[in-house]
C-alpha cells in the first residue's frame, strides 16, 4: 500500500518526460535511449514525492531558516590583488565611464574574468564567501567601492536582486537540498559500517 504512493499514471509519466527533456541539452538526449530518459525523468519526480512526504510538513520553517540564501542576484565583479589597481579601476568606472565588462576583461584576476565579470542570476548561497554582506549594501545598478575579501580587492556592481518566494520552485529546491543531505548522511553511515 505504501508503494502505491510512489507510482505514476502513464499520463503523468509522459508529462514528466516532456518537462524533464525540455530542461536538458538536445545532444545529451540523443545519446540516451528512450527508456533511460523515462527512468531519469520519473526517478527525480518520485524522489521529490518521497522527500515531500518526509519533510513537507517542515517546508515553511526550512524556508524561513534559509530565506536569505535563497534570494537571487545577478552582479558583475572585478577581483584584483593590488589595492591601488582596484582603486584605479573603480575611478575609471566612475569618472571615465569605461564599461564594467571591459575593465573586468582587461584587469580581472578571478575566474569570472572569462565572462566579463558577470555572474548571471544565481542563488545568494552560491556566491563566493564574504560577498553577501557587501552586496546587501547595494541597490540595483550601484557599484561598490573596492573592498578587501580574503586576498582580493573586489568591485561589485549589482544588476538584479530577486527576493525568494515560497513557491513550488523554491519548495522543490528545499526538498532537493534535504534529500541530498539525507543521501549524503546515509552514504557516510553505510561507508563507515563497511570499514
Amino acid at each position: 500500500n505504501h508503494l502505491k504512493d510512489y507510482t505514476l499514471a502513464e499520463a503523468d509519466t509522459s508529462a514528466l518526460v516532456q518537462n524533464w527533456s525540455e530542461t536538458r541539452d538536445d545532444l545529451f538526449l540523443t545519446l540516451l535511449p528512450k527508456s533511460k530518459i523515462k527512468m531519469l525523468a520519473t526517478c527525480e519526480s518520485l524522489m521529490l514525492k518521497w522527500a515531500s512526504n518526509e519533510w513537507g510538513h517542515r517546508l515553511e520553517s526550512l524556508y524561513l531558516e534559509r530565506k536569505s540564501g535563497l534570494d537571487q542576484i545577478s552582479c558583475s565583479l572585478i577581483r584584483v590583488a593590488d589595492s591601488f589597481l582596484a582603486s584605479e579601476i573603480y575611478h575609471r568606472l566612475r569618472s571615465d565611464n569605461v564599461p564594467f565588462d571591459q575593465l573586468s576583461w582587461q584587469f580581472g584576476e578571478g575566474p569570472e574574468r572569462k565572462n566579463s565579470g558577470l555572474f548571471p542570476l544565481m542563488r545568494v548561497s552560491q556566491l563566493p564567501d564574504g560577498f553577501m554582506p557587501l552586496i546587501k549594501k547595494l541597490n540595483e545598478g550601484d557599484v561598490l567601492k573596492p573592498h578587501r575579501v580574503g586576498k582580493w580587492n573586489v568591485i561589485i556592481q549589482l544588476h538584479k536582486f530577486v527576493q525568494s518566494q515560497f513557491n513550488i520552485e523554491t519548495q522543490d529546491l528545499i526538498l532537493k537540498t534535504e534529500l541530498d543531505a539525507w543521501i549524503s548522511a546515509v552514504s557516510k553511515l553505510l561507508l563507515s559500517s563497511l570499514e
